[in-house]
């Protein structure tokens, strides 16, 4: 099967197409010459496993493919566990909790891409793993996609996701402060005016780098809701911090 004019798209919609017709023998034998036909493999992979109800057993070679070294490869497995965690969280939820704590980083940040695609009646338990995610020291993990899932996922349930951000708010880990900065002017920001609540606490934050976060959200907010702009222009006891705006 050549694979190379197809996007990552395509070949996703070629790999559903393959799970439906073929057994497992024949998707275990699926050539994984390059970075076209692996991520045709992970994708495959996938959908076989939550169709036949295989999960979580058939995570292990995802979890070893999530460390390829092409970054094509990378983001086709985060991809392929999106479409796990839409059709089948609640199975795997425990094999996530030991994702999130992997020695690892390519697992971590495989994982949590994967948990952006988390069912609303599931936000609660993806949370939870963001415990350790939203603390995470690695480079990678919080440059490749980072505040950004935290806030998609906060996002797809505000209510349940409001006492998480304000814990997380107030936590001692610098790291996890800054993750709920960045948040603020992502999709939970978009989501719910608790984001503003949230960047009042923060921009008060005896850590620049977090106020400089903070501030840099903001301005995304302003230019979305100019409304934003005329609360934050409200903050009397904020002049030091307006200043980065």
């Amino acid at each position: 099967m050549d694979l190379s004019d197809h996007s990552l798209p395509e070949i996703r919609d070629l790999a559903d197409e393959y799970a439906r017709d073929h057994v497992w023998d024949k998707i275990e034998a699926l050539d994984e010459s390059d970075r076209d036909h692996k991520a045709f493999k992970a994708e495959a992979w996938a959908r076989k496993a939550v169709a036949e109800g295989d999960l979580p057993s058939r995570l292990d070679y995802l979890r070893d493919l999530s460390g390829d070294e092409n970054w094509q490869v990378r983001e086709a497995v985060a991809m392929a566990l999106k479409y796990v965690n839409e059709h089948a969280f609640a199975q795997v939820e425990p094999t996530w909790k030991e994702w999130v704590v992997h020695d690892d980083n390519y697992v971590r940040r495989a994982c949590e891409v994967g948990l952006m695609r988390t069912p609303p009646e599931h936000v609660g338990p993806a949370l939870d793993l963001f415990d350790h995610l939203a603390a995470d020291s690695d480079d990678y993990v919080k440059k490749s996609c980072g505040a950004f899932a935290l806030s998609n996922v906060a996002a797809t349930d505000p209510a349940v996701s409001r006492e998480y951000l304000d814990r997380w708010s107030r936590a001692d880990d610098l790291r996890t402060r800054w993750n709920v900065a960045k948040a603020i002017g992502g999709g939970y920001g978009r989501a719910t005016d608790h984001a503003v609540e949230l960047a009042y606490r923060l921009s008060g934050d005896e850590a620049y780098r977090v106020r400089r976060a903070t501030a840099s959200s903001l301005k995304k907010r302003f230019d979305e809701d100019r409304e934003v702009l005329d609360r934050v222009e409200g903050w009397d006891d904020r002049d030091e911090f307006r200043s980065l705006l």
